[in-house]
């Protein structure tokens, strides 16, 4: 038997749980959100405040789109979103650690 790893295509939503590191060195509770995977290139135009020469055309990140209004942009440092986690920066140099799915986000 053979196991296929199925990656998600440019722009399909995909949902993942993230937490900020906060200024006291700890982490925000688990945000479930959903988020679209795209190349630096893709989000270079929707990126402002200065913040472009952090973002590399050929990486891939995490678009997460707020509902309040505005983007974060975390490097994914792959393809994808690993189910154990990740710990990456935004576009901001903010820390984030993601990981795929929503089970156990708290």
């Amino acid at each position: 038997m053979s196991v296929a790893l199925v990656l998600p295509s440019y722009g399909d939503e995909i949902k993942i749980c993230a937490a900020y590191k906060k200024k006291d060195n700890t982490y925000s509770h688990g945000y479930k959100l959903t988020a679209e995977i795209k190349t630096g290139a893709q989000i270079l135009p929707l990126i402002k405040d200065g913040y472009e020469p952090y973002v590399n055309q050929d990486s891939k990140y995490l678009h997460i789109s707020w509902k309040k209004g505005g983007h974060t942009f975390i490097d994914l440092k792959g393809d994808t979103v690993p189910k154990q986690g990740l710990i990456s920066e935004d576009e901001k140099g903010k820390e984030w650690v993601v990981k795929s799915g929503w089970y156990k986000c708290n």
